[in-house]
């Protein structure tokens, strides 16, 4: 009954540690998609993507689309900070 994956397959474990309340809701949650493997490989491309779905066909094009994805999202971190900064002067004065 010791099943042998094909040469190219790795298998991973996730241990949860059901004593614990929020391990024990995780765990729960887990067990809801039909797949698990399928869905914590969804969760890892989605890490990857920085959380912005891209669908994987050809990997160089793929990997060029994440990182432009991640210097938008880094560039707009960017603007976020300076509007506030900008909002922080104006309030600064407005409170004089």
């Amino acid at each position: 009954m010791d099943e042998q994956l094909p040469q190219d397959k790795r298998v991973k474990s996730v241990a949860f540690n059901v004593a614990d309340p929020m391990e024990k809701q995780l765990y729960d949650f887990a067990l809801k998609p039909k797949y698990f493997s399928t869905y914590m490989k969804r969760l890892i491309q989605r890490d990857m993507e920085n959380g912005h779905k891209v669908i994987y066909k050809d990997e160089e094009l793929s990997n060029s689309i994440v990182q432009e994805l991640a210097k938008k999202n880094e560039e707009l971190e960017n603007e976020i900070k300076s509007l506030k900064s900008k909002l922080e002067s104006i309030q600064g004065i407005l409170n004089k």
